[in-house]
């Protein structure tokens, strides 16, 4: 049931953001406004911020994360279910009593990456939004670049954003988001897939699993991460850029910028923090997903 897909999808979304958002917060303004220590990002906002800071730009993902999730789980599955039917041997060697076929490493890697770019749309203005807020430091004087407090809150934010440049303005970056998370969704899954299936061989989505789901979700959350972090870092630099004055005109202009004012190094800044964060994240994530799909939808197939 494709359905299944995209509530799970919800489940998974709703349950990572709640898990990784403060760090998400460490590692967006290490990479938007240049700073190299985290320790220093989290003592500094704290100190200066409250804690509550570390959820900034938390309400409008949270309001989006289940139908953000919910299309790029959904999406995923349903591909996967709409591929042409297999090659004879395949279909020669496929269990007719399993309700999920063997996919190829092509193939579900294919799938992954249409998910990505069904979501993309969804996930360009909401990033926008989260980044905008979460480089807001106000009077936070010991972060250098930083930004003054102009927004109330994230609908502000939007209201403003779209009043002074329309729709074009809500999705500044999204080139650039298009670009990380097609094939970062693809490597995703497969990722995701392989080691899953290292744990269980044969048809390992019939049952549920806690550490091997765990293992298996938050690993490949850190691998699709960090293959893609120097794309990462271009966006929440152009993201969290002045619309109205900006610095950057462009994916290439950034980098360029980026680089000579920060060097090679930037483009890895937050590779630590990203990793702490995408383990549990994706774990909890896989968590909930392979946890309504076991539990709640096959029981009913």
């Amino acid at each position: 049931m494709s359905s299944c897909d995209f509530v799970a999808g919800w489940a998974a979304g709703c349950s990572g953001l709640i898990v990784g958002h403060p760090v998400d917060t460490v590692k967006v303004r290490q990479q938007a406004l240049g700073i190299s220590s985290a320790m220093r990002v989290i003592k500094s906002t704290y100190k200066y911020e409250g804690f509550f800071s570390f959820y900034k730009g938390m309400l409008f993902p949270l309001l989006s994360a289940g139908i953000l999730n919910s299309v790029f789980f959904g999406v995923y599955g349903t591909a996967l279910r709409q591929l042409p039917r297999f090659t004879q041997e395949k279909s020669s060697n496929y269990d007719s009593n399993s309700k999920r076929p063997p996919y190829s490493v092509m193939e579900i890697f294919l799938c992954g990456c249409i998910g990505g770019f069904a979501q993309v749309f969804i996930t360009c203005p909401v990033d926008l939004i989260k980044i905008k807020m979460q480089t807001e430091t106000g009077k936070n004087a010991k972060l250098e670049g930083r930004h003054g407090q102009h927004f109330k809150g994230s609908f502000e934010c939007l209201r403003k954003i779209y009043n002074d440049n329309g729709i074009k303005g809500c999705y500044r970056g999204l080139g650039i988001t298009l670009i990380r998370d097609i094939p970062s969704s693809g490597l995703y899954f497969l990722v995701y897939e392989k080691i899953l299936s290292w744990f269980h061989p044969g048809n390992h989505h019939e049952t549920f699993e806690f550490f091997s789901t765990v293992c298996s979700g938050g690993i490949a959350g850190m691998i699709s991460w960090a293959a893609i972090l120097p794309l990462d870092v271009i966006k929440s630099r152009m993201q969290a850029d002045d619309i109205k004055k900006p610095v950057y005109s462009g994916i290439f202009d950034c980098f360029k910028k980026s680089l000579h004012s920060n060097g090679w190094g930037i483009f890895g800044r937050g590779f630590w923090v990203m990793c702490l964060r995408a383990f549990p994240v994706n774990a909890v994530s896989f968590l909930s997903y392979e946890g309504i799909m076991c539990n709640v939808c096959r029981p009913y197939a």
